[in-house]
């Protein structure tokens, strides 16, 4: 109830209020959702100490919550300060630490290293997506628009229904 509340209030564009809202959950009886919620408020409002705790509980809480490690890379978080909230789960998801540091690496505008951990993701998982759609984009940063179409156009061989940076996937296709 309290989150319906609190969308209705980031819906009318009541931002103070949508934060006051979620606050009344106590800290121990957020979800990453709430989380995440947030951590986007407290950035947006300047508490980035307090958006920095929120996006940590929600990767603690749930490891698959990338877009919380990418804010955290965005307000210049170590990665080893990520991974190690998502290192625990890795055994079980080989993958995900590299997925997680790659989408790091592209959030903190690091494109070069980015593309390198995309193309070593893409060659152990051809039919992601996700890292071909990473990948391309790492090479649009650096002007490599034949290369990114080609990685966009693979993405979309995989997953037609992806629209994740078609508007980028079309700039390339115009030059």
């Amino acid at each position: 109830l309290v989150w319906r509340a609190a969308e209705c209030h980031r819906l009318s564009g009541d931002f103070k209020a949508q934060k006051a809202m979620l606050e009344r959950i106590k800290a121990p009886k957020r979800t990453a959702k709430v989380n995440m919620a947030l951590g986007g408020l407290y950035r947006r409002l300047g508490a980035e100490s307090l958006a920095i705790q929120c996006y940590q509980e929600a990767l603690r809480e749930n490891p698959l919550a990338v877009e919380a490690a990418e804010c955290l890379a965005q307000m210049n978080v170590k990665e080893q300060d990520v991974t190690r909230h998502v290192a625990e789960h890795a055994r079980a998801l080989p993958w995900l630490a590299s997925y997680v540091s790659a989408r790091m690496l592209m959030a903190s505008s690091d494109h070069k290293a980015g593309q390198v951990a995309f193309q070593a993701l893409v060659q152990s998982f051809p039919q992601c997506s996700e890292a071909l759609v990473g990948l391309a984009v790492c090479h649009m940063e650096f002007g490599n628009n034949d290369e990114a179409a080609q990685a966009f156009s693979q993405a979309r061989e995989v997953d037609e229904h992806m629209v994740d940076h078609m508007d980028q996937y079309a700039l390339t296709l115009r030059s």
